[in-house]
C-alpha cells in the first residue's frame, strides 16, 4: 500500500525525494547502492531532486548502459 501511494506521489510531485527513494527499485530493477549514491551526489551538486538527477544521468555515460535502459523505458 505504501509503495502504491509513493507511486501516486511521484506522479503528482516528481520532486518528492522520499517517494522516489521508496519506489526507485520496486519492483526490483537492479538499481543498487552505487547508483543511488550517484543520484544523491548529482542531485546535491545541481540543487535538484533525485528524480530530476535521474532524468539527467540517463542522458550521460555515467551510468552503466543496462541501468540507463531501466529509466529510458
Amino acid at each position: 500500500m505504501r509503495d502504491a501511494l509513493a507511486y501516486l506521489r511521484i506522479i503528482q510531485q516528481p520532486d518528492d525525494d522520499l517517494a522516489f527513494e521508496r519506489i526507485v527499485n520496486k519492483p526490483k530493477r537492479g538499481i543498487g547502492n552505487t547508483t543511488l549514491q550517484m543520484l544523491h551526489v548529482t542531485a546535491r551538486a545541481a540543487g535538484t531532486s533525485l528524480y530530476r538527477a535521474a532524468a539527467e544521468l540517463v542522458t550521460t555515460d555515467e551510468l552503466r548502459p543496462s541501468t540507463r535502459l531501466l529509466w529510458e523505458e
